[in-house]
């Protein structure tokens, strides 16, 4: 967060489209808990296993589209 705000600063953003930015990073982090899971999928070298994680995951929000 603190190379962030050294960012934002540095190029003197404004104070609407930083609270923005700082938003956007909090809203992430309550719904990642800090994990890059493209990062971890990236890991998993099998596709079956890959798909396995990515369905998991996301699974619930798939089930809700209609087709």
């Amino acid at each position: 967060m603190k190379d962030i705000t050294s960012f934002m600063r540095h190029e003197h953003l404004s104070k609407n489209l930083k609270k923005e930015v700082l938003d956007y990073y909090e809203y992430t982090w309550q719904k990642t808990g800090g994990i890059d899971y493209n990062n971890v999928l990236k890991l998993c070298d099998q596709i079956t296993l890959r798909t396995d994680a990515i369905l998991h995951i996301y699974g619930p929000t798939f089930e809700k589209v209609l087709l």
